[in-house]
């Protein structure tokens, strides 16, 4: 393990020398298509470490996003509903 500026780093054991994209033509328009450039890097540890991948989509914020839009949805539709009560008939792109 490397420090510096009083943080530590780790040593990169291996870089893939590819790292910008391909590029193409467009067979109908002819302009250029470049693909996504990929940095690859080897780390190798120290056998006193170990990596824990970190959890990126926890489920608790995910059930609280999808409760949210779904209460938002529920208020617009009863404002719809609201807006429309004094209207039958009407198809419901009618409406203001």
């Amino acid at each position: 393990m490397i420090k510096r500026n009083g943080k530590a780093c780790l040593q990169v054991s291996e870089l893939d020398d590819d790292v910008s994209g391909k590029t193409k033509t467009d067979q109908r328009r002819g302009f250029v298509i470049k693909e996504d450039d990929h940095k690859l890097a080897y780390v190798t540890l120290p056998r006193e470490q170990s990596f824990k991948f970190p959890d990126l989509f926890p489920e608790e914020e995910k059930i609280l996003d999808d409760n949210k839009s779904m209460d938002e949805a529920k208020q617009g539709f009863t404002k719809f509903l609201d807006r429309t009560k004094t209207r039958p008939g009407l198809p419901g792109w009618f409406s203001y």
